[in-house]
């Protein structure tokens, strides 16, 4: 053995292990790629770039610009009542589309005309997501490289592949994981920048977040700290450089997309930058929620997704990035030009998009609550605050016999019980339960979207609008399956489902109301108080063993 790593170099050495790293990452990561969409984001996001895809067949991919729609039923001559959407560039969803396109199931695109949802598609929607991700955690690792050597590379690759948000949404169909490998990639253009100064990369900076920014806009929460790490540098002109250069780049497209968003839409479905921050922020400004309880949230929500060995793991690399400063503050010290550290900025601009999405990050209690997918954008940081932690550790564990072997087994102690996770919050997420399947006798009680899609189309009429107890907690994914339109509503809010329908264009088609038979205990009570209002006016029109269907007339 011994000679055989005398005969291989370093660097050989080293690509064999980015190399192994991301084959294993791949192993849960690639686990249900072809499988339908899940009861959470998963679910939510797929089914929502499938029926994108689904409305650039039947309208046309042009008719808005490229702007996508979400409509199951389409109003006739009616584009002001289009539930069309525009907050973003059109490239992920086209990117969708020419996908399906390429590799779609046959009769993917037609299938619509047949009153049903597209079979298949899951794959083929997954697949470039799951290839950007993977791309994304080489990028973090070149980056790691270029700004800290080797070993941190390698131990924040490690950590980043066991980390259970980055494996639970690593094949998520939505503007995450291409953004941030991109975003990745220029940083570490920008370690290189900061090295040596080179304007052409500089240059391939600001052309990374340019292509990050034809996507979303969240790659400018990621430019800011790169700035300031600069300053902190004391190089006041190269900071002045770069915000000039990136932030030209990464405005391009961004003004682009706002242009063309307000030509392509109609006035009344396009809404501004300044109104939706507004809308995103207002919770924080009018004390509703507080900025105190937000914070905690976010701990609470991290040391769940991360794991918590991970977590504070990640913790204790902060701490020791501050003692170094601290460190060379007291002896005068200048930073040091050989060591660039990205997890602090990674952290920062990660932080800084959580809290532009401060209603979506605050929302929900638990660790369930709020949209989760956003703390996506803290995974690169907390693996490479968790890889300078065990690089700190390195040269005591390198006393002991061994070799690399007691770090190895450090690293494998923070970043194993990530795996455990993944497979707790996957089976919430996606595992069958007696619905799905019955032979079995256990598993979630709420069955997978596809299973209730199904029941509800067997007993909801084509072109009928259907609501459902808001307490079912559906995500979109039940509506694609059914290729029906399910809105969610109450006894309190009634009234307010149907107005929403109205404003669709979709007033004039039948409506019902969709009634579990054997309703969860903890909402059994709201259900029957709904059942008994129906039944001093109307009779149920249809009803199978498991959903009985009435009559909406308002």
């Amino acid at each position: 053995m011994a000679s055989l790593r005398a005969t291989l170099s370093p660097a050989l050495l080293e690509r064999g292990g980015v190399i192994l790293l991301l084959l294993a990452a791949l192993v849960p990561r690639v686990r249900d790629v072809a499988a339908t969409f899940d009861r959470e984001i998963d679910g939510f996001q797929g089914s929502c770039f499938a029926a994108f895809c689904v409305n650039y067949e039947r309208l046309g991919v042009g008719r808005f610009g490229g702007y996508p729609t979400f409509n199951i039923d389409v109003p006739a001559d009616a584009d002001a009542e289009l539930y069309l959407y525009g907050n973003h560039p059109p490239t992920v969803p086209l990117l969708c589309w020419a996908t399906l396109k390429l590799v779609g199931p046959d009769g993917w695109n037609e299938a619509w005309r047949e009153d049903r949802a597209p079979e298949g598609v899951e794959l083929p929607l997954r697949l470039p997501f799951l290839l950007f991700h993977l791309f994304g955690l080489w990028t973090f690792w070149w980056a790691l490289r270029q700004g800290s050597g080797s070993r941190v590379a390698m131990l924040g690759l490690a950590i980043l592949a066991m980390t259970p948000v980055s494996a639970l949404y690593a094949k998520l169909i939505n503007y995450e994981n291409p953004t941030l490998a991109l975003v990745l990639l220029g940083y570490g253009f920008h370690a290189r920048y900061l090295r040596g100064g080179a304007m052409r990369d500089l240059v391939r900076l600001g052309l990374c977040f340019a292509g990050a920014a034809a996507i979303t806009f969240s790659p400018l929460f990621f430019l800011p700290p790169l700035v300031l790490q600069l300053l902190l540098r004391r190089n006041v002109a190269g900071a002045v450089r770069l915000a000039l250069v990136v932030g030209a780049c990464a405005l391009v497209p961004i003004v682009v997309h706002g242009l063309w968003v307000r030509s392509a839409l109609p006035a009344e479905t396009s809404e501004s930058v300044w109104s939706r921050a507004a809308h995103l922020l207002e919770p924080l400004f009018d004390g509703t929620q507080p900025f105190g309880e937000w914070c905690r949230r976010q701990w609470v929500r991290l040391e769940y997704y991360l794991s918590a060995p991970i977590f504070y793991a990640a913790v204790a690399g902060l701490v020791v990035l501050a003692w170094r400063r601290v460190r060379r503050r007291g002896s005068g010290e200048q930073p040091d030009g050989e060591r660039i550290e990205l997890a602090p900025p990674l952290l920062f601009g990660g932080f800084l998009l959580l809290f532009a999405f401060y209603t979506h990050t605050f929302d929900g209690e638990g660790v369930h609550g709020g949209q989760t997918l956003f703390l996506l954008n803290l995974a690169p940081a907390a693996a490479a605050l968790a890889a300078v932690f065990l690089d700190a550790l390195a040269p005591h564990l390198a006393r002991l016999r061994g070799g690399i072997a007691p770090l190895v087994v450090a690293t494998s102690l923070v970043g194993m019980p990530g795996i455990a996770r993944t497979n707790e919050v996957r089976h919430l997420w996606r595992a069958p339960g007696p619905r799905d399947d019955p032979s079995l006798t256990t598993g979630p009680d709420q069955p997978l979207p596809a299973t209730s899609g199904a029941e509800i189309a067997a007993i909801l009429p084509a072109g009928s609008i259907g609501l459902y107890p808001r307490q079912l907690a559906f995500n979109n994914a039940p509506s694609f399956y059914a290729w029906r339109t399910l809105l969610p509503a109450d006894r309190e809010t009634l009234g307010q489902t149907i107005g929403i329908i109205g404003e669709l264009g979709l007033a004039d088609l039948p409506r019902y109301l969709l009634l579990p038979r054997e309703p969860d205990e903890a909402m059994r009570a709201d259900i029957e108080a709904i059942r008994a209002d129906l039944a001093a006016r109307v009779e149920p029109v249809a009803g199978d063993d498991k959903w009985e269907l009435w009559p909406l007339q308002l």
